[in-house]
């Protein structure tokens, strides 16, 4: 059997002598390390590591619940289940009812914190000495149920991996879970045993005796506790047990925590996000009967996907049913459409809300005039007129009813104005179901958004969340991060740059890299972004395309410290966006005109609702809070800021 220890230090070997003993057993069983994978044990299996929601309050290390601490080792049977197995050690016995050890009376530091098995252990020489100094003589002394122990770190241990991957997984009882008490030292047949002992569940000498042995022992237990559950079907059982051992209980025992490793889990975790057992998939059924939902949530905490997961259920409800999801970034709208519009066949429409203006104008005949705009006055186009236009669209030209949607989805609601939203709504009918989504720290458009006099918002985002509730409702908070690494949210939460300081982060978070912070003069901006771009791909691993540079203006603005005048650099040693002669910066807008190992650029508001492994933010005078909140968020993995200052 294939034994793994924790690489926590602390963990990294059993540290007593029954431990000791039971590991090298399990190591033996089954063909030793170099069998089938059909049994995998762990030994030193800290349930707060593994699977403890990351808001749970620990004092000196260590939970204020006591059964929320280390398992001695858990043993999976891939086919079946898993075993918590509790290691005794020395002489126990069950006397009136209670448990106890043979050993010293517990010295107050001891009772304050360390193991009860220390003082189990049998020493000689100096150590016995200085038992006898300090302890007196050994006697039976209480001892804690070891039952009682194991059964409750069993049932942790199970409530938390309900937690971690979601309660309809673990419906039906679909695997076994049991727990035993393993005592090497105490000889069963000398008395002393609970009236009710049965030997498949508190194991002594006479079945620890050598790896045969425990072998027969172990596979007796599983048969034992199958007797108390239904037949189950291997395939979902191996299925659920390794799903388990991959998200819950391996990675702490593995020493890979390189990009390439931990990207691919990211692409694993996406790949299952849309099956129906994680707790977006729970707000989501919750939510069915409701006409109108008002989403309000941080960046990253998962509105998009719970609307995409409700817009599914709609078109799967029903062949006549129809979404639209609408929002403010082109890049999002392409990135939402990418699954459900093409499986179901044009049902599904993603578009910005200026690319929704043109299409409805185009098919109404009425002309879209944006491009005679720039600068302030485009502004205006799309703060008054575009609204105008689509309602005068939607009047002229009303969608036929078997191509009105059945359900919208409003995002990025931040940056929406009154009078978008009821351009929008103009074009569905009066049962059709909204979504609406925002975050209120993300507002980047204000001037588009807010009501403005003269020229300056004569509204905040406290006014514009307030119209938000009155159109659709009291909103519904979504307070837990599913985006963000370990580091990379502990780093943003302690410097401040996160809206909500209750906000949590998914327990099934990978650790990512410590995010950098650098501050450079302008001079060497330029060098120190071509610097954390090579330590990304060389030292940490990041592909290229896995790579993200963003700042407040594009590289066209001389505030950019990529700024590049028109002209022909290709192959200029003096060219901004060649990095060191090997990768080429590109601006995200040229689309498939990237080169396949080109690193993107782009603006904060550009990316707004998107997200990349690794995310360079460049820091200048333009990256207002709100902006730079924006882009420490997209980042999943790595994050590198680098403020550069005059």
């Amino acid at each position: 059997m294939l034994l793994l220890g924790s690489h926590d230090p602390q963990l990294n070997l059993p540290r007593h002598r029954a431990e000791a003993y039971v590991a090298d057993l399990t190591s033996q069983s089954f063909g030793g390390p170099n069998a089938d994978d059909r049994w995998i044990a762990f030994y030193g299996v800290h349930v707060r590591q593994l699977t403890l929601p990351r808001d749970t309050e620990v004092v000196d290390g260590v939970t204020e619940v006591d059964q929320l601490r280390e398992l001695d080792f858990l043993v999976f049977d891939r086919m079946r289940g898993f075993a918590v197995l509790e290691v005794k050690g020395g002489l126990l016995r069950m006397s009136h009812g209670e448990w106890q050890r043979f050993g010293y009376p517990e010295l107050p530091e001891q009772r304050d914190g360390a193991s009860s098995d220390d003082a189990a252990v049998i020493s000689d020489g100096a150590d016995s000495e200085r038992n006898h100094a300090t302890r007196g003589k050994k006697m039976w002394v209480p001892a804690k149920d070891p039952m009682a122990q194991a059964r409750t770190a069993e049932y942790n241990l199970h409530r938390r991996l309900e937690e971690r991957l979601g309660s309809r997984l673990f419906k039906g009882n679909p695997l076994w879970h049991s727990h035993a008490v393993l005592m090497p030292d105490v000889d069963s047949t000398h008395g002393g045993m609970p009236l009710d002992w049965n030997k498949f569940v508190m194991a002594s000498r006479e079945q620890l005796a050598s790896p045969s042995a425990f072998e027969e022992w172990l596979e007796g237990h599983f048969q034992y506790v199958g007797q108390s559950h239904a037949k189950r079907t291997s395939d979902r059982t191996t299925a659920l047990i390794t799903r388990i051992l991959n998200d819950c209980i391996m990675p702490p025992f593995s020493a890979d925590r390189s990009a390439r490793k931990q990207v691919a889990r990211l692409i694993d975790a996406d790949e299952r996000a849309m099956e129906g057992c994680t707790p977006i998939h729970e707000f989501v059924r919750s939510k069915l009967r409701r006409d109108s939902v008002l989403i309000e949530g941080a960046a990253g905490t998962g509105k998009t996907h719970a609307a995409t997961l409700r817009a599914m259920h709609e078109l799967e409800s029903s062949p006549e049913a129809r979404v639209l999801y609408v929002c403010f970034n082109e890049l999002l709208a392409e990135h939402v459409s990418c699954g459900p519009t093409a499986r179901f066949e044009g049902r599904f429409t993603a578009l910005p809300f200026r690319a929704l203006c043109e299409r409805e104008c185009a098919r109404a005949g009425i002309p879209w005039t944006a491009a005679q705009h720039q600068g302030d006055r485009l502004t205006d186009f799309y703060r008054d007129e575009a609204p105008r236009l689509l309602t005068s669209a939607a009047q002229k030209s009303p969608l036929a009813p078997n191509e009105r949607p059945t359900m919208l989805i409003i995002d990025e609601a931040q940056d929406f104005n009154e009078a978008w939203l009821e351009a929008i709504e103009a074009l569905t009918g009066r049962d059709c179901l909204r979504w609406c989504l925002y975050d209120p720290a993300q507002l980047l458009f204000g001037n588009l958004a807010l009501e403005v006099a003269d020229g300056q918002p004569t509204e905040t985002a406290a006014d514009l969340s307030i119209r938000l509730a009155q159109r659709f409702g009291k909103p519904d908070l979504m307070l837990r991060n599913q985006r963000l690494s370990v580091r990379v949210f502990e780093f943003l939460r302690q410097r401040g740059i996160l809206p909500h300081q209750d906000l949590l982060l998914d327990p099934n978070a990978l650790e990512g890299f410590d995010p950098t912070e650098m501050q450079v003069a302008g001079s060497y901006a330029r060098k120190a972004i071509h610097n954390a771009i090579i330590h990304a791909i060389d030292e940490l691993q990041f592909a290229p395309d896995q790579i993200l540079v963003q700042a407040a203006v594009t590289p066209s603005n001389a505030e950019h410290p990529l700024h590049r005048p028109t002209g022909e650099w290709i192959g200029d040693e003096h060219d901004p966006w060649d990095v060191a002669g090997r990768y080429r910066l590109a601006r995200i807008e040229d689309g498939d005109a990237l080169p396949a190992d080109a690193i993107e650029m782009a603006t904060a508001q550009k990316f707004k609702g998107c997200e990349r492994p690794y995310s360079i933010v460049i820091k200048t005078p333009m990256m207002n809070a709100a902006r730079f909140y924006t882009a420490c968020t997209r980042a999943r993995l790595g994050l590198a800021i680098i403020d550069v200052v005059s």
